[in-house]
């Protein structure tokens, strides 16, 4: 298996990308990859791996297993290493960025284009779980905002429209740092918070 690994210093400086194919007993830099970014790997192609460049705002893609980095789909916002890529699991090429105050941004041809996904203002994670009852596509859980609060949301139809999922007594902090849903249990949600552990819900 091919294992990826960036390093960034706490004070900002970026370090390249180190790749083994040897379960870790060796390493060596891969020239390529956008310094800095955080590597995806594609769920269903063990040879692809994405990294959005946050400095750029460009979308870079591996085609041979992480010995080469190519810039896709650009012109996408940048300047804040806090902008994150997720893969929808089981699905190859469907990517989401989350964009903060920028909005959410998906792709489903490898990061090649970026279309911006309506009624989202701002993305700040996102993650997937179980899909709903009859639907195939997972449920996408969001910390974001649809309108003007920022809050917890799910939507089961591929983000077209979303439901809030936490309220006003239950904000715990900052909660966008990472979420994800339960892969075998519809509805089930979990949350990392700032001080407050992670928490996790169901529907009533």
């Amino acid at each position: 298996s091919v294992l990826l690994w960036t390093f960034v210093h706490w004070d900002g400086t970026k370090y390249p990308a180190h790749r083994s194919a040897d379960n870790g007993a060796t390493w060596s830099e891969v020239a390529t990859f956008p310094k800095g970014a955080t590597p995806v790997a594609d769920p269903v192609d063990p040879s692809v791996f994405y990294a959005f460049d946050t400095a750029t705002g460009t979308l870079h893609a591996s085609t041979d297993g992480g010995l080469t980095f190519a810039a896709r789909a650009g012109g996408l916002t940048s300047g804040d290493r806090e902008f994150q890529l997720a893969v929808a699991p089981g699905r190859s090429g469907d990517l989401w960025l989350s964009l903060k105050w920028n909005g959410l941004h998906r792709s489903t041809d490898g990061g090649a284009t970026f279309t911006k996904v309506a009624g989202c203002r701002a993305s700040y994670t996102l993650g997937f779980g179980r899909a709903a009852k009859g639907g195939s596509y997972p449920a996408v859980y969001l910390v974001g905002s649809t309108e003007a609060i920022t809050a917890v949301y799910r939507s089961d139809d591929e983000a077209r429209t979303w439901v809030r999922i936490n309220d006003d007594r239950h904000q715990w902090g900052w909660t966008g740092a990472a979420v994800t849903g339960d892969p075998r249990i519809h509805g089930r949600v979990y949350l990392a918070t700032n001080g407050r552990g992670v928490q996790y819900g169901e529907p009533a």
